[in-house]
Order: C-alpha cells, then sequence, then structure tokens
C-alpha cells in the first residue's frame, strides 16, 4: 500500500473514531450536565428603541435561535432521565417552540404520547395531555370528523377538569370545526360553554 493510501486509511479511521466519540459524548452526557447547561442559557435582551427595525429583527432571530437551542437541551435531557422533575416545567418550553410547522407539531405530539406511555410524575402527564390535544387539532386532515378532533381534548377535560386550559381548548377545537363546515359547505357550527365544574362542545348541523 502506497504512503497516500495509507494516509488516508488512517485519516478515515481517526475521522470514524472522532464521529463515534462525538455520538457516544452526546448519548452519554448526564442529565445534571444538560440541565445545566439548560439553565445559564440567558434570553436576549429586547430592545428598548422599539422603533429600530433593524435591531428589533436582529432581537427576534436571536430569541429564535435561542429558544430553539434550549428546546433542543430539553429534548435531550428528556432522553437522558425522562423522570426528571424539571421537565414538568421545561417541556412546555420545548413543546411551545415546537409549534412552527406541520412536521415538528407532529414531533411535539410523538413525544407527548411517549411521555404518557412511560411518565410517573403528574405535572409532567399534565402537561403531556394538553399538547397532545392541542396537536391532535393542529395536526388533523381537513376533512377530519368532529369527533376526531375532540377524542383528545375530551380526555384531557375528563382527567384536568379544574385545569384553566380546557375551555381555551375547546374554543380551538370549535373553531376548527365551524371553519371546516364553512369549507366544506356543511353547515357545521359548533359552540362551547364552561360551567365551574365541566366544559362542552356542541355541534350542529344548519
Amino acid at each position: 500500500m502506497s504512503m497516500t493510501l495509507r494516509n488516508r486509511a488512517a485519516w478515515l479511521t481517526l475521522c470514524g473514531c472522532l464521529a463515534f466519540a462525538a455520538i457516544a459524548t452526546a448519548e452519554d452526557r448526564p442529565a445534571d450536565k444538560i440541565l445545566a447547561e439548560i439553565k445559564a442559557i440567558e434570553m436576549p435582551a429586547r430592545p428598548t428603541d422599539l422603533t429600530d427595525q433593524a435591531a428589533l429583527q436582529n432581537y427576534s432571530m436571536t430569541l429564535r435561535a435561542t429558544m430553539q437551542k434550549k428546546a433542543d437541551l430539553i429534548g435531550e435531557l428528556l432522553k437522558a432521565d425522562p423522570e426528571n422533575p424539571e421537565l414538568a416545567t421545561l417541556l412546555p418550553l420545548r413543546w411551545q417552540t415546537l409549534r412552527t410547522s406541520l412536521a415538528t407539531i407532529r414531533t411535539l405530539k410523538s413525544e407527548a404520547e411517549t411521555v404518557i406511555a412511560r411518565s410517573h410524575d403528574e405535572k409532567v402527564l399534565t402537561e403531556a395531555y394538553y399538547y397532545k390535544a392541542l396537536a391532535t387539532i393542529m395536526t388533523a386532515a381537513p376533512d377530519a370528523k368532529p369527533e376526531v378532533l375532540l377524542a383528545d381534548v375530551d380526555t384531557f377535560g375528563r382527567k384536568y377538569p379544574k385545569d384553566l386550559r380546557v375551555p381555551s381548548l375547546i374554543f380551538t377545537a370549535a373553531t376548527r370545526i365551524t371553519d371546516q363546515g364553512d369549507q366544506e359547505g356543511a353547515g357545521l357550527v359548533a359552540s362551547s360553554s364552561c360551567t365551574s365544574s365541566s366544559c362542552s362542545i356542541l355541534v350542529i348541523k344548519v
């Protein structure tokens, strides 16, 4: 084997080892180090001059990048330590960030379903059920039936009837059903109502 081929083989071997080491490091990071990195992240300061469009644009871009970095780290923490108590407050931040596209909302829903299946932390479960219901509404097919849109909303409402987000979920579903009826010419009108102990939704064909 020529020196050139030997050098190339050695270089490829080295690259492979480095890549493997990087992957192993990312997978083996302890939860406390991930959490420390999350807590060390500082949000950018909002410009004081709200007429400075360049500064506002830069702030917006920096904020999005910072939130995405934080969301990625929270996702790493979820994999490293699914029962970490900090996830009750951190997961909503990640899932809120994931509400930017249909693809990431589907990721959100998948994560929430995994959390529901595995977690024993009631606070984490509350967030998972809420965001799963929200994601179901947001990712439903244009011709989804009302019962499909409402299934996870109903589950969340029954499990956590005193949660203040129940009415907003029902309103979101009702709005989607009414809009869908307008588009299809089906004449569907949905209305929601809440009492101190429960909420309901009524779908009427007119």
